[in-house]
């Protein structure tokens, strides 16, 4: 390799270079790291790793028995992690430990068991269960579990995700709930009744987000919602999923929910639902005046449902729908979609659809929509772009496939055609 040493005009100039090449040859000094940066170094170290850093320096030691360093702890316990080593931190940082991330495999439930009760609850203000394993509970797990929620004061965070608890835990959360506790996840938790959510929430006194599938919605649940006087309902997430039974909403409990807290995040998300249940759910979630700000549409397309989200969601922000191709209709939807754009032109931010079958018009009018909109991010993926024979000619061919095979950016917005026919 050549190298061209460069010109320097005054003595000022060689006097810098040789500055800066001295420096760029010293050796870095890890002793010497600002105090915040080795801390976010060594929050991706295993823990066993952190404790042992300790022992490299005085600052290293005063770096790890750093709050900060231990206030979010996760605990990912497979067979291959060394459990005694991690209990035995534990005991020395308990006093430090404010959030647990826990997560679990087949065949951890001691060790699942052991880190429940290694933790000083007292201090704890997150828990996040969701990765756990279905296996590792047991009635004497689900037991500790309980009895640990009711002894923490101090919770604000709970994630039980997917696990099989009741509505007895709904009442333990709901004591913790008169005190401190802001953001609830349920999704998943088909074991929770809508009795017991409505406990809940009816307990609750600084409730911010609630995450919760769309078997535990009621009409009494949304007017508690709408009466009670939270401090700051910021965030409400709906899931439904297949196997889910149908329930039936009235239009005046939305509407008195969107009256009450007028600046409501409402997210609902369909996922992979029976032809059944596809309309149900849509009339119910999607009446006149829903507070819904982002749509999800996962597997299935229908024609009517994107008409009841384009005519009832005035307060749309966020619509995404990826379909699947094997499950969903190849029926052109591009005029759905376009009315879609069109009446929400001055409100909604991301647009985000991939797996459907458009024509080359619709696509065309969705692309001009997005340019003349304040859309942030439009992203358009055609599973089969429908190009009639008649009436078009090879130039206009070629035009269509030049404008699915690129990436073109409009402003601010993102558009991206592709297809596989």
């Amino acid at each position: 390799m050549l190298f061209r040493r460069t010109q320097r005009s005054s003595p000022d100039s060689d006097m810098l270079f040789e500055t800066a090449t001295d420096h760029c040859q010293m050796p870095m000094d890890w002793t010497a790291l600002p105090r915040h940066v080795l801390t976010a170094i060594l929050q991706f170290c295993p823990h066993e790793d952190r404790w042992r850093a300790r022992l490299v320096c005085w600052s290293w030691y005063l770096a790890v028995y750093d709050r900060q360093l231990w206030k979010m702890t996760s605990f990912q316990l497979t067979t291959s992690d060394s459990f005694d080593c991690s209990s035995r931190l534990l005991r020395r940082m308990s006093n430090f430990i404010q959030g647990v991330h826990i997560g679990s495999e087949r065949g951890q439930r001691e060790n699942f068991q052991k880190v429940l009760g290694l933790i000083r609850w007292s201090v704890l203000q997150t828990l996040c269960l969701d990765k756990c394993s279905y296996a590792v509970f047991t009635g004497t797990t689900l037991g500790i579990l309980k009895y640990h929620i009711s002894e923490a004061r101090q919770l604000r965070w709970v994630n039980l995700g997917g696990l099989p608890v009741h509505d007895d835990v709904m009442e333990v959360l709901g004591q913790v709930g008169m005190v401190s506790l802001e953001e609830v996840n349920l999704i998943r938790c088909f074991s929770v009744t809508s009795t017991g959510l409505l406990h809940l929430v009816s307990m609750c006194q600084r409730l911010r987000v609630l995450k919760v599938n769309y078997s535990h919605l009621s009409d009494d649940l949304l007017c508690v919602l709408a009466l009670k006087k939270f401090q700051s309902l910021e965030r409400l997430d709906v899931v439904a999923s297949c196997g889910e039974n149908g329930i039936s909403l009235s239009s005046g409990s939305w509407q008195s929910l969107v009256k009450r807290y007028p600046s409501l995040k409402v997210k609902f998300v369909l996922n992979n639902l029976e032809d059944d249940l596809f309309s149900t759910v849509c009339q119910n979630l999607f009446s006149p005046m829903s507070p819904a700000t982002v749509v999800h549409f996962k597997g299935k397309v229908n024609k009517a449902c994107i008409q009841l989200v384009a005519r009832n969601c005035l307060y749309l922000k966020s619509f995404i729908m990826h379909a699947n191709p094997k499950v969903a209709s190849t029926e052109d939807v591009g005029p759905e979609l376009v009315n879609l754009l069109r009446s929400h032109r001055g409100s909604l931010l991301h647009f985000e659809c991939t797996g459907v079958s458009v024509s080359y018009n619709s696509l065309a009018e969705m692309g001009q929509i997005g340019k003349d909109s304040e859309l942030q991010c439009l992203v358009i993926g055609t599973h089969r772009l429908l190009i009639p024979v008649v009436g078009y000619d090879s130039k206009v061919s070629a035009e269509a496939r030049k404008i699915v095979n690129r990436h073109c950016a409009f402003g601010n917005a993102l558009y991206v055609y592709h297809t596989q026919e």
